[in-house]
């Protein structure tokens, strides 16, 4: 599986100096926006399977609300080769655990969130028939070989990477600046399927920046079980101002 993934990032406020979240493309980092300001961005992603390539976009929204906390939520589109559809809608906040004037050197920050997917039931019903077992002639295979399959994906969505079922997620933040110019980031990702098994995942990223205009980093997301999904990425941030991002 081959993926281009770029993503944009626009903030809608005049945040000074500070830190408006969004510094990766595939990592959740520390910070948030300044109360009753925000971000708005868009994600768009290709990804090159065996079958049918996938296209996604992935336009979100998230505002500081004080104290800490931030509200956000997230739409995703996306055309697996049967054109373009409505996915999911994602609201989710964060929550800094760590105070922002804290001397500590490791912040960390909470997001939790719930994702209303599309037909997710629909799908279910609509996945192609399995006919195994000694009803169906004695040249059937038994149940327990055959494996359901997905009707109308090239592929399956499992583990942390849920885009077409209802699932409640989250993630622990721990964030670090080993120098001025170096941070890193790691996640512990939490995903509950709704009617199915808790997930568990990780997401880290590594970012140098050589000046606040170009940066580029190391990002690598997956679940714990090694035969779950895993994905690695090189990255390079360009913002041309404050209030505008492009992350490729």
């Amino acid at each position: 599986m081959k993926y281009i993934v770029a993503s944009c990032l626009l903030s809608l406020t005049i945040p000074a100096a500070a830190h408006h979240g969004r510094d990766f493309l595939m990592v959740q980092d520390y910070s948030v926006p300044a109360p009753f300001t925000g971000i708005v961005y868009s994600n768009f992603e290709l990804a090159s399977h065996d079958g049918p390539d996938e296209w996604s976009i992935e336009p979100g929204i998230m505002t500081g609300l004080g104290a800490g906390f931030a509200f956000g939520a997230a739409a995703r589109f996306s055309d697996e080769g049967e054109g373009w559809e409505y996915a999911s809608v994602s609201p989710q906040i964060q929550y800094q655990l760590t105070p922002q004037t804290s001397a500590i050197p490791v912040k960390f920050a909470l997001v939790a969130g719930y994702q209303f997917a599309r037909g997710s039931n629909e799908e279910e019903a609509h996945a192609d028939p399995v006919f195994c077992g000694p009803e169906y002639g004695p040249d059937s295979p038994p149940c327990d070989a055959v494996v359901p399959r997905e009707h109308g994906h090239s592929h399956s969505h499992t583990g942390i990477h849920q885009h077409s079922t209802d699932a409640f997620f989250a993630r622990l933040v721990m964030e670090m600046d080993l120098t001025p110019s170096d941070k890193i980031v790691a996640n512990l990702i939490h995903v509950t399927p709704d009617g199915a098994s808790a997930a568990w995942g990780y997401a880290i990223g590594l970012r140098h920046s050589f000046s606040h205009a170009f940066a580029i980093g190391m990002e690598a997301v997956g679940d714990f079980n090694t035969h779950g999904y895993q994905e690695a990425a090189l990255a390079c941030y360009l913002s041309p101002s404050h209030h505008f991002t492009v992350k490729l």
